[in-house]
This record gives C-alpha cells, sequence and structure tokens, in this order.
C-alpha cells in the first residue's frame, strides 16, 4: 500500500509509476526500526528554505535558548543569522549570529536572558562574545524564524545572510540556566529540572516543526531536508519538564476572537460556589472575564451571572471566589484571597437562575453565545477554576487561597494545564470549555487531579431550584458510584413502584385493569411507556436515586389496583372453596343420570334393529 515509503533518517519517499507487489526474499526488511538520530538542515545561500512560528511570545521575565547545532565552514562568518525574532516595531527585536568558531562540527549553544532583557551566550558550556547584539527588545507576538534575517515582518529575507547549517534540537526553558546547568546538557545532553517553554527535538522528517514543550507552538518549515543528527532527541520529556511545572491558560484580551466557552451550560440546583486561581493584567480592570447567559427569551439572559475583573492587585495571581445562594434570592458574595469584597460596580448581585444557557470567559456576552466587544475583553491567565455544590464558608475559601482543599463535590473542576486540551472538565458534569484562540503560559498551583472525577461514593442529595421556570437535566454525564447510569433526569424523580410498574403518561393517576399496577406520573413525567421502566435502578427498588429530593414522591396511584397475589388469595377462601364442592357434585350427579339413560335406551335399539348398531339405537331413542 506504500512501496516507496522511506523509514530512513531523511524520510524521502519514493513516487511509484506502476508496478506490482511480487513475492520477495527477504523478511527483515521492516519500517519500524529506528532511524537513528535525524536533524532539520538547511542549505543556505536561499531564501525560501527557513521555518517560522508567527505569533510567538517567550516566557515571562528571564529564559534561556539552547540546543545542538552545527554551522558548515564558509557559514560561520559575519553577516549571516540563524536565529530571528521580530516584533512588530523591530524586526531586529533578537538576533542572533551563526559566528561560532569551529565550523563543520556538532557545538550546543545556549542564550540566558536576564529579566532585564540582557544576552548571554554559551557555545559547549563556555561563555562566549560575537554571536549577538545587544539583547531583546521585550516585545511579544512577533514572528520567531530560524535560517533566515527579518528586514520586515516575517520577511524582508536575503540569501547571502542564511547560513548553512543543522538543528539537531532546540529548547526555551522558561527560567535563566546557570552556567554549570548549560555545561552538564552540552557535555551529557542531561537536561535541568525546569519548565520547558518549548522543545523543538527535529527528528520526525514527516513532522519537523512538532514542539513537545508546554506551549505546544510548531514550526512552519520551508525547504529543508532531513540529515543525520547527534543526540537523538525523542520529545518525551513531560510537558515542563521533570518537575511537571505550573501551566496556565493565557488570553491576550482586547480581541473578541479569542476565549473559552461552554454550550448548554447547568450550574449545580440550588446554592453553589464558584472559585479559582486567576491572574489580571496590568491596566484591564473593569471589564468582563465571567459571563453567563441564559437561553434566549428567558428573563435577563445575555447577563444572567456576570462578574468583573476589578481584582485589586493585578499582575499577580489571586484566589477569585463567588458564592451563590439561598434560594430563592440567590444573592453573590465576591471573595479574594479568601476575604469578603464588595462586588464591582455593574457586576451581577444575584443568578437569574435559568439553566442551560452559554457561560464564556474572557468575553462578555450581549447575546447567548455572542455579541462580543474587543473594549470588554481583559488580558487575564487561568490556572484553575471549580464549581462547588455548596455555599463554601469564609474559613474554607481562605484555606484554599492559602494552598488547601476543601473536600467537597466538584460539579466542575478546570485544571487548565493541558496545552492539548484545556478545556476538559475534571468534575461530575463533565461539561468541557472549548478554547477559541489562547495560549499556554506558566501558572501558578500545578493544579493536577486533586477532586475525584466521578461524584463521591455518598453525594450529597441535590434540592431543586425555586427559581428556575423549566427543570434542566441534573444529573451529571458521568454517573456516580452508587448510582445506575441510567439514573431519572428529572427535577423531581421519584421512586419506582415493585412489579416492574410501566409509568403511563397521563396527566392524572389512573388504575390500569392489568394484573400489575401502572403507576401513573405527575405532570413532567419522565418515563416513556414502555414495557419495563428504563430508569429503574433493580427490579424492586426500595429506595430513590441518589439526586432525588427529599420530598415524598406523588407517583402513587389515587385508588389501589387489584394485585394479582391478592386475587390469588381471594380464590382460595373458604366461601369459595364450598360453592365449588357443590357446583362439582351436582355436574357428577347429572353425568351419572344421562349414562344410565343412555345405557337403558341402547339395549332397546340393539334387540329390536338386530344388527342396527349402537349409534343408529341411540339416535332413535332420542
Amino acid at each position: 500500500r506504500n512501496f516507496g515509503r522511506d523509514s530512513g533518517v531523511v524520510a524521502r519517499d519514493f513516487h511509484i509509476n506502476g508496478g506490482h507487489a511480487e513475492p520477495g526474499f527477504t523478511s527483515t526488511c521492516s519500517a519500524s526500526g529506528s532511524a537513528g538520530p535525524a536533524s532539520y538542515h538547511l542549505p543556505g545561500a536561499s531564501t525560501t528554505d527557513y521555518a517560522s512560528i508567527p505569533n510567538y511570545y517567550f516566557p515571562p521575565g528571564a529564559f534561556t535558548v539552547e540546543g545542538f547545532i552545527k554551522v558548515a565552514p564558509g557559514s560561520n562568518s559575519g553577516g549571516k543569522y540563524m536565529f530571528s525574532y521580530a516584533s512588530g516595531t523591530n524586526d531586529n527585536c533578537l538576533l542572533v549570529s551563526s559566528h561560532v568558531a569551529t565550523p563543520g562540527v556538532w557545538v550546543h549553544w545556549a542564550m540566558t536572558m536576564t529579566a532585564s532583557n540582557l544576552a548571554v551566550h554559551y557555545i559547549n558550556g563556555s561563555r562566549v562574545t560575537g554571536l549577538g547584539g545587544s539583547g531583546w527588545c521585550g516585545g511579544q507576538g512577533g514572528t520567531l524564524v530560524i535560517g533566515q534575517e527579518q528586514d520586515a515582518h516575517g520577511g524582508g529575507f536575503q540569501a547571502t545572510q542564511a547560513p548553512n547549517m543543522w538543528f539537531d534540537s532546540l529548547r526555551v526553558h522558561a527560567s535563566m540556566l546557570t552556567a554549570a546547568q548549560i555545561s552538564t546538557i552540552a557535555s551529557t545532553g542531561t537536561l535541568p529540572q525546569t519548565t520547558l517553554w518549548n522543545q523543538w527535538c527535529f527528528n520526525n522528517p514527516r513532522n519537523f516543526g512538532y514542539d513537545s514543550g508546554l506551549r505546544a507552538q510548531d514550526w512552519s518549515t520551508r525547504g529543508g531536508t532531513a540529515d543525520l543528527g547527534l543526540s537523538n532527541c525523542s520529545g518525551g520529556f513531560a510537558v515542563g519538564g521533570v518537575g511537571d511545572a505550573p501551566v496556565s491558560y493565557h488570553l491576550p484580551g482586547a480581541t473578541t476572537t479569542q476565549f473559552m466557552t461552554a454550550t448548554n451550560f447547568s450550574f449545580p440546583p440550588g446554592s453553589f460556589t464558584v472559585e479559582g486561581f486567576i491572574k489580571v493584567a496590568p491596566n484591564n480592570g473593569g471589564k468582563w472575564w465571567f459571563s453567563y447567559a441564559s437561553p434566549a427569551g428567558t428573563p435577563g439572559s445575555d447577563n444572567c451571572l456576570l462578574q468583573s475583573s476589578s481584582v485589586g492587585t493585578y499582575g499577580v495571581w489571586v484566589h477569585w471566589a463567588i458564592t451563590v445562594g439561598p434560594a430563592p434570592g440567590y444573592a453573590i458574595t465576591l471573595y479574594l484571597n479568601g476575604t469578603a469584597t464588595t462586588l464591582p460596580t455593574s457586576a451581577s448581585r444575584s443568578w437569574c437562575g435559568h439553566q442551560g444557557g452559554t457561560l464564556v470567559l474572557g468575553q462578555e456576552q450581549d447575546n447567548n453565545g455572542g455579541g462580543f466587544s474587543s473594549s470588554q475583553a481583559p488580558e487575564m491567565w487561568f490556572d484553575s477554576l471549580r464549581i462547588h455544590t455548596t455555599m463554601l464558608t469564609q474559613t474554607e475559601l481562605a484555606a484554599i487561597a492559602g494552598g488547601g482543599h476543601a473536600g467537597v463535590v466538584f460539579w466542575s473542576h478546570y485544571c487548565f494545564n493541558d496545552p492539548l486540551n484545556f478545556g476538559y472538565d475534571r468534575g461530575i458534569q463533565g461539561n468541557n470549555f472549548r478554547a477559541v484562540g489562547g495560549q499556554a503560559d506558566i501558572g501558578h498551583t500545578a493544579c493536577g487531579n486533586p477532586a475525584p472525577t466521578a461524584a463521591p461514593t455518598n453525594p450529597p442529595t441535590l434540592q431543586p431550584s425555586a427559581t428556575p421556570t423549566t427543570s434542566p437535566t441534573f444529573a451529571p454525564t458521568r454517573a456516580p458510584t452508587d448510582a445506575p447510569t441510567d439514573m431519572p433526569t428529572t427535577l423531581n424523580p421519584t421512586t419506582s413502584p415493585t412489579n416492574n410498574p410501566t409509568a403511563s403518561p397521563t396527566d392524572s393517576p389512573t388504575t390500569s385493569p392489568t394484573d400489575s399496577p401502572t403507576a401513573s406520573p405527575t405532570n413532567n413525567p419522565t418515563a416513556s411507556p414502555t414495557d419495563s421502566p428504563t430508569a429503574s435502578p433493580t427490579a424492586s427498588p426500595t429506595a430513590a436515586p441518589t439526586f432525588a429530593p427529599s420530598a415524598s414522591p406523588t407517583f402513587a396511584p389515587t385508588s389501589a389496583p387489584v394485585d394479582s397475589s391478592a386475587s390469588a388469595a381471594s380464590a382460595t377462601s373458604p366461601g369459595s372453596t364450598a360453592f365449588l364442592i357443590i357446583i362439582v357434585g351436582i355436574l357428577i350427579l347429572l353425568a351419572i343420570i344421562v349414562a344410565v339413560v343412555i345405557l337403558k335406551k341402547g339395549g332397546g335399539g340393539g334387540g329390536g334393529g338386530g344388527g342396527g348398531g349402537f349409534a343408529r339405537g341411540d339416535r332413535g331413542g332420542y
């Protein structure tokens, strides 16, 4: 099916024209073997061979770029550049020359950048000069290019400035490595325990630009070929390095095209808490980051639950929380770092109570799921966000803000620690966010999975909400361990009667004339009139499902139908037995009389008629 596939280092497949398969000679040739170390080769002297990443962000603060490279003789002279970063206003925001002292051999190159944007370069663990001018200009969101020098943002290349060189591996660390750490990498290839912001291994010719680091920003390769490498970098390092450093989700703000959204979203019935760690950039207060719009046509639809980015302190991580409840008012109380705080102006003072709407992070909705305005979108970071099924106390919230954990059911639990699936919900609702835009960045808590991924063994009884006008589906998508997966999903599930009744979909209770009673539900039945109830946990349940309210069910019929077991007992009562004996006796007596009469008639007929037979004499007698 793929005769020409090349499983070697350069991955140069044959193009097959005609021909067909036949029995071969060897059976050992396999494409599953290791091709050995690979590298990405750029031939130089061209403007069409390079790799680039648009909208690139370096780590905040100090950082390090390092990896193994090889520069061909003649390309290590001045005037050629291997690493070029251009911001929107500066095409030489960060520029590194290919002027290495030892061409034609593999060397380890490293560049540390201080918090004040000053660069220091190393070759094979030793500090060198002559590779770069000043430091980094500090502009973010520009274009990063290897193998060319940019005279314009993302272009303006010159063939005379393009070196002939090889890239074996390249990494960006979210910290400034020490000289000793750089020397260890150069001599042994062993990485220190740091946050790997980016890691490009250049070991897969079919996907050279793959980034196995935290940011997951792949190169777009233009030209270049595979060649032999040095380190066989596998790309198997954990995101964040050996220590799995914290990760967060960053939204740049001032745009309508970057946000997170969860549709058909329901909050817990009754009171609840929303809390997590967020960071708002300076000068981004007074905007809106948490927006819940209820379904169209419901009161207060687009601002059903709206919260501001005014968090008091900016550019630092803050623990943010709101408690909502109790019913029917659903008043909102705001807590920052565990302390009750006055709600910002125009933020929701209460929840409108409607379920099944759209929840958006990073934008304010002027209609359900849209109507965004870039001036209302803050630049901010999300480390974690959780929804609890109770109103946490100030003491509990202060404990979480200080690094503790409240042992309650997580209705929703978003950790924002997986760049490949930022919006994954580890809570019992299982309602994932869809990330539109945004980037991975350094986080705060290394939020893993401290809470159960499904409901605990004994989840609390969730009481219905008094305010919503419609009854949403409150059953979680991942059922609790002690309840059946096909548990009823209405707000008021009721106990199924014994003997496997089938609920009748009528508006008022009636008694079925069958042997087994057919229970009639209330005005909001959920059971379908099938042969057996699909939502019945067992054949003879004795208790309501876990999520049923404590109120007594109204499922019973108004009159007691005759049970089959009761009918059997009535048929074998003393009066019924005597009556049956009399009837049987009369029938036996009549049978004897008839038999005697037949015998007498048959005898007379036989004598008179000779051989007329019994039957003929029988008919003549009657």
